[in-house]
């Protein structure tokens, strides 16, 4: 059985989950950013918290939220990952409750878009909580937007 670790991570591994990225994300990340690289890796620079996903001690995701500037108290959450993320998808699943709270820390809400063929984020963020719309949005209305407005609770969700 593969094991998950949650990691501050380095730029090296950020690298590695570059080259190795999954097919949807690339797609996602070309069509909002142009380059998927350089979105990632300004992404890790602007993130105020950010992580690594360790799968067997090999990164596999990598995630962070990005102060909006024009929206006070708001964030951009933001992930991609490897196809070796799908190794662990109930280990990942049971991190990630501490891990957006966390994320959430300072924001009264976060918000951001995923692509519309991208269902197991979609189903991901629903599971944890965010309002994913229907509403196409983007070039070519292929990004859905998603939301997670209010206050951070004091309680974490445990599965």
């Amino acid at each position: 059985m593969a094991r998950i670790e949650i990691v501050s991570g380095s730029l090296a591994q950020v690298h590695q989950i570059i080259d190795e990225l999954r097919e949807i994300d690339r797609i996602e990340l070309t069509i909002t950013s142009g380059n998927p690289g350089a979105a990632i890796l300004a992404g890790w620079a602007q993130s105020t918290y950010r992580r690594v996903v360790l799968v067997d001690g090999s990164p596999a995701a990598v995630y962070g939220v990005v102060p909006t500037p024009l929206l006070e108290g708001s964030a951009a959450p933001w992930m991609v990952a490897t196809p070796a993320i799908e190794q662990v998808p109930r280990e990942f699943l049971l991190s990630c409750p501490k891990e957006i709270e966390a994320m959430r820390q300072g924001f009264t809400d976060l918000r951001n878009a995923t692509h519309k063929d991208n269902t197991t984020s979609i189903n991901w963020l629903r599971w944890l909580g965010f309002r994913v719309s229907d509403e196409p949005v983007g070039p070519g209305g292929v990004l859905r937007m998603f939301s997670m407005l209010g206050l951070p609770s004091a309680e974490v969700k445990h599965v």
